[in-house]
């Protein structure tokens, strides 16, 4: 008889006997196909509801500022947007301007807000796929629906909700492919990838991820000439929507960006040529990378507040130890997203155009953080080794989404958001007839188009961008909308020439003004011409400087309720500049109690102008109402502590006043911020000689003099000092 073979014991850290330690690096765990129940997608549909009910409740009312005026008008109009021309959600707001609800603006936004909230349902299926729990795939989902950047760019007419729907429904198909292993979820993958495509370029951020997650489920699936061949026509097919572009470029719509009539002009659209120069250049010195690099991280951070940032840590070592793999796919898409996020060398921060680069990284957080709640539930029923005990600390959980919902409710409020619509109102309705309006940045360029090709608005006026005058699609449209209007040279010389001989061919027949843009970003190539005078919120030509306060409507503005991003407080900022001219006007002709009125107006809508507080403490003073420009000088203070022409105001008013000492004070804090300002130092020599200290005096206004030798003041101060 053969003896048999000894079984070896296995040798564990506690000895021969005992239960086997998991191993340090995971084991991929059996994917399981399980079917979701009819409960479980009843559940998806009430987030689905619940999410787009709460988002229409916040809709705007009308056009908001950034590229929203360009999309609502291309959508209504048939046109071209901006590159990458998006033709899907063209097509998609052009349906919904059919609908009999409200105005088109809010019509259009509608699609935004739908694909959001699909968007969150999308998650949730992912997450439940993943997780097998109803509770923790809720959770997770609805703290992605009020996530920071998710929660705005669904209130607002743009691509990017969409973008990220996207992304969620490539990555669900992918999950479903994961478990059944059916080529049939292969191709349909391929389609909706393809056709994301026509939404937004950036979905490309995705195809490592993909790629990976196809090789570990089926290797050959990326081998085979069969499967390839499939999923490539699939793409294709799934790219259709383009045709979309060429067809309307060859009827010259309104708005007809990149005029994608030939193949090279179309692939300049399709692929953003435009955007390229402007992309993943070296930075100019660390501390730029810094602060381009330290914004996004940030930015990352804040999507679900910090609070909620432990759960997503959690969630990264619960995936690594559940599935290594799926850990992978993942980090790809999280870190090739982000990465090319990073690759903006310029960052506006607010501007929700960078932060919406995010969302797929964004989308990545959610998940993870669905399995940082699903880790510590694990850990509850380990511990209280009750599975009920567990499923209340789960339900606890639920109420996660509570916490961005109300930290981030007033960024995504813009049901009362007027500042766009009344904006472009305010610069149309006061022009005369004949007139024409040119503009350098876009914000301020649509929604002029919104209210004039959607609602009708002053058809009359030309408004000449003069960014676009670099498109000679744009020239053409303009002068075969307004035929009166005068050029005399090709509309693809450079803007610069085009933009003088458009003002010296037609300013005897139109007025002309200019918008703010013209003072604060000044253009070498297309200046404003030096004779043009302010004129309200405008810049004009031909006419004189008007002296009497306009009429304007500006809804919100002064509700603290009201969220104002930077382009909203940029043009609050411009009725405030109007009034504060209007001051300075009535300063200069001696009406003091008028220059108060408007200069106190002007800081109502901005108080962070330094300049407002010395002018205003003028009129004050000019009135011998010391008092009053000390507490408004003082005001100032405590928020521009480190402005020399507060402290010197301050010091100015205190020798009005003949306090002397307190005038000499305020002189030294100001030229210990800045050691170098004459009028500091010619001030600080006449206090100096009234208090009799004539060496002092001399020494102070003679500094003055080396720092200002052609001032006349001091050189008449001490003279009379000596």
């Amino acid at each position: 008889m053969s003896k048999k073979p000894k079984q070896k014991p296995k040798v564990t850290r506690t000895g021969v006997h005992g239960n086997t330690p998991r191993p340090w690096m995971p084991r991929e765990q059996v994917i399981e196909s399980i079917p979701i129940k009819q409960t479980e997608y009843l559940w998806g549909i009430l987030i689905f509801l619940g999410v787009l009910g709460c988002y229409f409740h916040l809709i705007p009312p009308s056009v908001t500022f950034s590229d929203s005026g360009d999309f609502i008008t291309c959508a209504y109009t048939l046109g071209i947007a901006h590159p990458t021309g998006y033709p899907t959600w063209t097509m998609l707001g052009y349906m919904f301007t059919k609908l009999p609800l409200s105005n088109i603006g809010m019509r259009v936004t509608m699609v935004a807000c739908i694909s959001g909230a699909l968007s969150v349902m999308l998650i949730y299926f992912c997450l439940l796929k993943l997780t097998r729990r109803v509770v923790i795939s809720i959770a997770a989902a609805g703290v992605f629906a009020f996530s920071y950047t998710h929660f705005r760019v669904s209130q607002i007419a743009d691509v990017y909700s969409l973008y990220v729907f996207f992304a969620a429904l490539v990555v669900l198909i992918l999950l479903v492919f994961r478990q059944s292993r059916k080529p049939l979820h292969l191709y349909l993958g391929a389609f909706v990838y393809g056709f994301s495509f026509t939404n937004h370029l950036l979905i490309i951020t995705l195809f490592p991820a993909i790629c990976y997650l196809i090789w570990t489920v089926d290797k050959k699936a990326l081998f085979s000439a069969r499967s390839m061949g499939m999923m490539t026509l699939c793409f294709f097919i799934g790219l259709l929507p383009y045709i979309y572009l060429p067809i309307r470029g060859f009827q010259h719509p309104l708005i007809d960006w990149g005029e994608p009539t030939t193949i090279t002009s179309f692939l300049r659209l399709i692929t953003g040529g435009i955007y390229k120069d402007s992309m993943f250049k070296e930075a100019s010195s660390p501390a730029q990378l810094w602060e381009t690099w330290g914004y996004h991280l940030y930015l990352l951070g804040k999507q679900f507040t910090f609070w909620l940032s432990p759960l997503i840590l959690l969630g990264l070592w619960k995936l690594y130890r559940t599935s290594l793999r799926l850990l992978i796919f993942f980090c790809l898409i999280f870190f090739c997203n982000t990465l090319y996020a990073l690759g903006l060398q310029k960052v506006i921060q607010g501007l929700i155009d960078h932060e919406s680069y995010h969302l797929p990284a964004i989308m990545v957080m959610s998940i993870l953080l669905g399995y940082g709640i699903l880790a510590v539930y694990d850990w509850a029923k380990q511990v209280s080794g009750i599975r009920y005990a567990a499923k209340k600390v789960v339900y606890c959980f639920a109420l996660l989404p509570i916490i961005p919902l109300t930290s981030y409710y007033h960024q995504a409020d813009e049901s009362r958001y007027f500042f766009a619509h009344d904006y472009g109102m305010n610069l149309l309705r006061h022009l005369p007839k004949k007139a024409m309006v040119f503009n350098q940045v876009d914000y301020n360029v649509f929604p002029l188009w919104y209210l004039q090709y959607v609602e009708n608005v002053r058809l009359d006026v030309p408004v000449f961008s003069v960014l676009f005058l670099t498109r000679p699609w744009y020239v053409e449209r303009l002068l075969k909308l307004y035929p009166d209007v005068a050029l005399t040279c090709k509309p693809t010389e450079p803007y610069g020439q085009i933009f003088s001989n458009i003002i010296n061919n037609n300013a005897h027949d139109y007025s002309i003004y200019f918008t703010h843009d013209f003072a604060t970003q000044r253009d070498a190539n297309a200046p404003m011409p030096q004779e043009a005078v302010r004129d309200g919120i405008l810049y004009s030509l031909q006419g004189k400087s008007t002296e009497k306060e306009l009429t304007y409507n500006y809804r919100g503005v002064f509700d603290s309720n009201i969220y104002k991003e930077v382009w909203a407080n940029e043009v609050i900022g411009v009725y405030g500049y109007s009034y504060a001219w209007l001051g300075q006007e009535a300063l200069q002709g001696s009406n003091f109690p008028k220059a108060i009125n408007y200069l106190k107006k002007a800081m109502e809508f901005d108080k962070n102008n330094v300049s407002y507080y010395p002018n205003l403490a003028l009129a004050y003073n000019s009135q011998k109402k010391h008092t009053e420009a000390l507490a408004i000088l003082k005001q100032g203070l405590k928020t521009h502590a480190d402005k020399v022409e507060l402290w010197y105001n301050l010091a100015m008013t205190y020798y009005y006043m003949q306090k002397y000492d307190e005038a000499i004070s305020n002189l030294q804090q100001a030229l210990s911020i800045n050691p170098n300002d004459a009028s500091s130092y010619d001030l600080l020599g006449i206090c100096y000689h009234f208090k009799g200290k004539k060496q002092q005096a001399i020494e102070a206004i003679q500094t003055s003099l080396r720092l200002n030798p052609s001032s006349q003041e001091a050189i008449m101060h001490l003279g009379m000092v000596q």
